[in-house]
């Protein structure tokens, strides 16, 4: 009987960690590595460059990542860890509101749930972006694997964080001057068409904000936005900001003629 306790008493130990998981051991809140919230643009904008993925937030960053306007749109890019073994499906995303504690499922694609393969960089929700709440307040978006919470990042719907300072208004840029530059000689290296751009800085507190491109036919539209702390007192000194913007070379065609619109500016030329 004794011995057979003493062959008995490890087998049992292997069973319990096996149960219960040993150290080191990878589980479903491993599943992603970086989690990031955008506000959507237009489908015919390009994705926002990938230096997001490289951002080392973790499943459940705790800075707020956006703030958005009711209407506003939402994607959503997120990091599948390359160390699972298997593509991953999400069962649902949700939003939940922190100050009321309610949460609800978020209407998305079958597609924005997987599958997804290990080490993979998604971005869901691009061509067709979700709804955010209507109401204002401090939000949570859940990624569920299965019914565990595997990935959340934080978000506000018409409140801006005390933690980001004073409050910032977004507005088109006022634009003096557009030129496009084509490189010589043809075809150097990409992108080798360039649009030249002077706009205005309205006053002393008036900084750059964003550019987004869109391509449509022969038409290229660049948006260009200002940043500007609301209610703040500042000098009335009028400015200037100059950017050199790349809109590729490849797509044009030779003799053909583009339109480019910069905010409410416009200017056209004719590939060589």
């Amino acid at each position: 009987m004794k011995r057979l306790l003493e062959i008995s008493l490890p087998v049992l130990l292997v069973l319990i960690l096996l149960t219960l998981g040993l150290p080191g051991c990878s589980s479903q809140s491993d599943v992603v590595e970086v989690i990031h919230i955008f506000k959507a643009q237009s489908p015919s904008y390009p994705p926002p460059p990938g230096g997001w993925a490289l951002m080392p937030t973790g499943p459940h960053p705790a800075a707020i990542q956006e703030v958005f306007d009711p209407g506003d749109k939402m994607n959503l890019g997120l990091v599948i860890s390359s160390q699972i073994k298997t593509d991953v499906t999400f069962s649902r995303f949700t939003f939940f509101n922190k100050g009321t504690g309610t949460e609800a499922e978020v209407e998305s694609s079958p597609g924005d749930l997987g599958p997804f393969g290990p080490g993979s960089k998604v971005h869901l929700a691009f061509l067709d972006p979700w709804d955010i709440p209507s109401e204002a307040g401090e939000y949570e978006i859940r990624v569920y694997l299965g019914d565990e919470v595997v990935a959340s990042a934080l978000f506000n719907v018409g409140v801006w964080p005390a933690s980001w300072g004073l409050e910032m208004e977004i507005f088109p840029a006022p634009i003096h001057e557009v030129k496009v530059i084509i490189e010589e000689p043809h075809p150097p290296p990409a992108p080798w068409v360039w649009v030249y751009i002077k706009g205005g800085l309205p006053d002393s507190c008036a900084t750059c904000y964003g550019t987004n491109c869109q391509y449509i036919g022969n038409t290229v539209n660049i948006k260009i936005t200002l940043q500007h702390p609301k209610g703040a007192e500042c000098a009335q000194v009028y400015g200037h900001f100059e950017k050199y913007i790349p809109i590729g070379g490849n797509q044009y065609v030779s003799g053909d003629t583009y339109t480019v619109n910069v905010n409410d500016y416009m200017t056209t030329f004719v590939m060589p």
